[in-house]
């Protein structure tokens, strides 16, 4: 039978590791808009725990997940209202707290032909095929891989300010 005090230390470790996990988190910034129809930086790779928050610069924008690099179409694999901020904003912002279940997250802005103008961009799971930098990277095919990145969630907040939980698999 184990002892309280092996029991002790496992709990100690397992708490110091939740910590460590919640410490070692990141906010990457996502401008949206601005002076010109992009998202900034375009391309950005996360770690797991890490948050993505997208600051509205100006103008009005949306985020929609689609299906691969400079897709205009809604995702088939993600239904509307599943971290999908598909009503166009002209100000606030957007967090994402990254947990995983695709190795890359495409999406694009749905308003007019912004999209179709180059607003697009893409999430990618570091560790995971075709993982860049945290800062702008360039990358011009999708590979899959087992490890897995993902959104799905709910809104938790209100207009002007939207934080989505995201709850994923590794």
């Amino acid at each position: 039978m184990p002892s309280y005090r092996s029991f002790s230390n496992l709990s100690f470790l397992a708490l110091f590791l939740v910590i460590l996990s919640i410490v070692s988190a990141e906010t990457i910034n996502v401008a949206v808009g601005g002076d010109s129809l992009i998202f900034s930086p375009q391309n950005i790779t996360v770690n797991k725990g890490d948050m993505v928050q997208f600051n509205w610069t100006g103008g009005q924008h949306s985020i929609i997940r689609s299906d691969g690099q400079g897709s205009c179409t809604p995702s088939t694999s993600l239904k509307s209202g599943n971290a999908t901020i598909s009503d166009a904003r002209t100000s606030g912002m957007v967090i994402f707290t990254i947990d995983g279940s695709d190795s890359k997250i495409w999406y694009y802005c749905g308003v007019g032909n912004h999209c179709k103008m180059g607003m697009w961009g893409v999430i990618t799971l570091a560790g995971s095929d075709n993982s860049g930098t945290k800062a702008n990277t360039s990358s011009t095919s999708a590979k899959s891989s087992s490890t897995r990145l993902g959104i799905s969630g709910t809104v938790n907040g209100i207009i002007p300010d939207i934080r989505v939980s995201i709850n994923c698999e590794l």
